[in-house]
């Protein structure tokens, strides 16, 4: 055999066999790159699960957050229409006609057994019902026309009703203070007739 046919033959069987590394390595680099493509589209996709849960989680956060804020702002509405419900029937019983309203008051200074002290009220009922009120007081309860109970010369900011002064110590008959008093009792029909 001459020196070029082994030289060709040399390189005939270096070509194949460069062949042959060059297609391994490629059929080895396609596996590579078809895992590295399957795992990246797996990441995707479980990145892509994970953000749906998590966004349903989110969603359902703001949700139950958005619905405690709503029975809040209910719960302020309906305690707001309650107050307002109880001072506007104070203010009814402070308009009543004068002689069932200090019959009212009378009632409630019995029930209180208080038999004396200075009788103090706001401005406008002082001056309206004030001095009959003392007089009524004290021909029923003390007994003494001018006896146990005097009219204060002090007034109180208050829908209505009346405080006792003896000495320091004030018993509080007013209508927001009977109407507080009440309200336990009351609570569950006024608010079953409201809502």
């Amino acid at each position: 055999m001459s020196v070029e046919k082994i030289t060709s033959k040399i390189l005939e069987d270096a070509k194949a066999q460069a062949d042959a590394i060059t297609g391994d390595a490629k059929l080895r680099a396609d596996g590579i790159i078809r895992d590295a493509r399957e795992k990246a589209d797996k990441l995707i996709e479980d990145y892509r699960a994970r953000g749906e849960e998590e966004k349903g989680k989110l969603i359902d956060r703001k949700k139950s957050v958005a619905e405690i804020d709503g029975r809040k702002l209910t719960l302020e509405v309906k305690q707001k229409i309650i107050r307002n419900t109880f001072t506007l029937a104070s203010e009814k019983i402070a308009a009543m006609d004068k002689d069932k309203y200090i019959e009212f008051l009378i009632g409630k200074i019995q029930k209180s057994g208080i038999t004396d002290g200075a009788i103090v009220m706001n401005k406008e009922q002082r001056e309206k019902i004030g001095p009959e009120l003392v007089d009524e007081l004290n021909r029923r309860i003390s007994g003494v026309k001018d006896g146990g109970f005097t009219l204060s010369d002090e007034t109180r900011n208050m829908v209505g009703g009346f405080m006792v002064k003896r000495g320091q110590v004030y018993m509080n008959g007013t209508l927001e203070n009977l109407m507080e008093e009440e309200q336990g009792e009351i609570m569950p029909s006024v608010v079953e007739k409201l809502f």
